[in-house]
């Protein structure tokens, strides 16, 4: 009877170690997550990314194989009250040029970049 008794208080006390360990392992990490969050993703930066996601297509859309023939380097260079956009052309392959749009914010970090291909030719 003395051993039954025992072994109850052992399983018990091991059960109640067992979900005091789980409970502080489940604040600590659901609290480094927090932390995490807050440091890393700013809800400024989402905006930011959205806007640059946004503004970049609709430039990549506008641009065409005729406007870019010839150029290379920087082709496009502007800036809004919170971003900064730097769009460069590089040659990818003989009437293939790779137009490379990138998206900084205004403490000079990249938050976006955007590629595409276009194909120039000369019409004779």
């Amino acid at each position: 009877m003395h051993m039954a008794t025992l072994v109850k208080k052992i399983k018990a006390t091991t059960l109640v170690e067992t979900l005091v360990a789980m409970t502080v392992l489940s604040l600590v990490s659901g609290m480094a997550m927090i932390i995490f969050i807050q440091v890393s993703a700013p809800a400024s930066s989402v905006v930011y990314l959205m806007e640059a996601q946004q503004r970049s297509a609709e430039v990549m859309d506008t641009l065409s194989g005729g406007y870019l023939e010839g150029k290379r380097g920087r082709v496009l260079e502007w800036e809004t009250d919170k971003l900064y956009y730097e769009g460069e052309l590089l040659e990818y392959a003989e009437e293939v040029v790779q137009v490379e749009l990138n998206v900084l914010d205004n403490r000079g970090r990249q938050v976006y970049q955007r590629r595409r291909l276009y194909y120039v030719h000369e019409e004779e």
